[in-house]
């Protein structure tokens, strides 16, 4: 074989390995994720970051379509089955699963129901990293036999949520940052009670009761977990368990009663629904707050609250 035969025979077992092993498979970092809740190690406040790049045996294609991409058409996915990765993880087969995505959608089901409807965690489509425009990096996909709802299908996926609720506490971060964390009275009658138009994150939800008109909520004012009102700071932050965090100026927060709530309907908050904690905005009532957070009358998934000096 001559050397530019024997070149050219390089070339084309490249070219073939190229395009079967995927350009992720070798160059570029796959996004991480995050798992909550009750874990196989315990139920812990930081989260078990999990790459896909370590579960490599799992990785499987899917030949499907996003039916909210109708002219994108049909693709091959590269990714994992969820059922796969949760039994590697340890989750156990009757366990509540809530897909937390970036911009606070979710999608919660049964553990079961994601296996049976072979939900797949895709990272890339015909052999490309998925664009956060056609809701990338990560997200969730379904066979077409599965007949699944098109709100199903879940972009942008930052965390899961394993189980229930493990307790209601958020970590406060002071002006020096210094870390604490903060629980909630096991006593609901320490806690405010309000009762609010039913307010939750949008998503999918299957297995849960149809959602009340109204609802009612308990929880403490900002200025009670903090413990009064500290001094020399300059403006609030609340961090979520994913997606960007809220900011308030403290001459703001400070003056209106915002309330923290941990408890729905006399019982806490499933992640589902935005909790374990989440923040309870009156913009009805404080129309200045509208510049801050527009219509929004609640900031869901609250991790932490961090004083900035």
């Amino acid at each position: 074989m001559t050397g530019r035969a024997l070149k050219k025979a390089l070339l084309l077992v490249w070219a073939f390995w190229t395009v079967w092993a995927g350009p992720s498979a070798s160059a570029a970092t796959l996004p991480e994720i995050e798992f909550y809740g009750n874990l196989p190690e315990g139920c812990g406040g930081e989260p078990r970051t999990v790459s896909l790049e370590s579960y490599r045996d799992l990785w499987a294609t899917l030949e499907t379509e996003d039916p909210n991409f109708p002219a994108q058409g049909p693709g091959t996915y590269r990714g994992v089955y969820l059922g796969s990765l949760l039994d590697e993880l340890g989750v156990a087969a009757d366990t509540q699963i809530t897909v937390l995505a970036e911009d606070h959608y979710v999608l919660a089901m049964p553990r079961l129901m994601f296996s049976k409807m072979k939900a797949f965690l895709a990272f890339e489509r015909d052999g490309n990293p998925i664009s956060p425009l056609k809701g990338g990096p990560l997200k969730i996909v379904f066979p077409k036999e599965s007949e699944a709802d098109p709100a199903a299908y879940i972009w942008y996926v930052k965390a899961f949520w394993i189980g229930e609720d493990c307790g209601s506490s958020v970590q406060v971060v002071d002006t020096s940052g210094r870390a604490a964390t903060f629980t909630f009275p096991s006593s609901q009658k320490e806690l405010f009670l309000k009762r609010i138009p039913t307010t939750v994150p949008k998503g999918y939800r299957a297995g849960w009761d149809p959602l009340p008109v109204l609802s009612e909520v308990r929880g403490l004012l900002l200025r009670d977990v903090l413990g009064g009102n500290p001094s020399g700071v300059h403006f609030v932050e609340f961090v979520p368990l994913v997606g960007k965090s809220l900011h308030l100026p403290w001459e703001v927060a400070e003056r209106i009663p915002i309330l923290l709530v941990n408890i729905w309907d006399g019982r806490p908050v499933p992640v589902a629904f935005g909790g374990p904690v989440w923040v309870l905005l009156p913009t009805g009532e404080y129309r200045e707050l509208l510049q801050w957070v527009g219509e929004a009358p609640a900031f869901f998934f609250l991790k932490a609250v961090r004083l900035h000096p």
